[in-house]
């Protein structure tokens, strides 16, 4: 449908009359499709963000318990999302399957950098969200000097693991 189809002088009269049948079907690919870039804007999303915005609180806590809540509440979004994200995964090999892609180079790529996220948020971040957690939560209290190193590399995970995220979204854009 052009836009012609609109202009008066091409016989649209300024309204609107398709020159032909409209096709509305959905296929199995659009519900994939659809699928996985919601679940990708509404796990990925909060998972970057809430791993983000933890180191702030966990060192905001060393002076006050309702940071300390904060910290924990990111704390536990973040292992629930990470573990949810799994599903924006299933999703994107289940399109690729049924769009024939899985064979494309930024399929592979996009899936190689999936699985390092995993190992980054499992070995890195999770675990130092539960270190400075057990620091905070411990009877005699965290220091600062405990806590910079832990910190220290939760931003740097994080800021890695947005990258890495950043790099997803370009490959699925992109298609290089």
């Amino acid at each position: 449908m052009t836009i012609s189809a609109w202009l008066p002088e091409h016989g649209g009269g300024g309204h609107f009359r398709p020159r032909g049948p409209v096709d509305f079907s959905v296929t199995t690919r659009d519900i994939l499709l659809i699928g996985h870039i919601g679940a990708a804007i509404l796990l990925v999303g909060p998972l970057i963000v809430a791993s983000s915005l933890f180191p702030r609180y966990a060192l905001a806590a060393l002076g006050d318990a309702a940071e300390g809540r904060v910290a924990k509440a990111l704390a536990r979004i973040t292992k629930r999302y990470n573990d949810a994200v799994l599903v924006v995964a299933l999703l994107g090999i289940a399109l690729g399957f049924e769009s024939d892609l899985m064979a494309e180079p930024f399929v592979g790529m996009a899936i190689a950098i999936f699985i390092i996220l995993g190992i980054i948020y499992f070995a890195l971040i999770i675990a130092g969200q539960k270190q400075a957690m057990a620091l905070l939560e411990s009877p005699g209290g965290a220091s600062t000097e405990l806590m910079a190193p832990i910190i220290k590399r939760l931003r740097m995970s994080t800021g890695i693991a947005g990258l890495l995220w950043a790099v997803i979204v370009f490959l699925m854009v992109v298609k290089p």
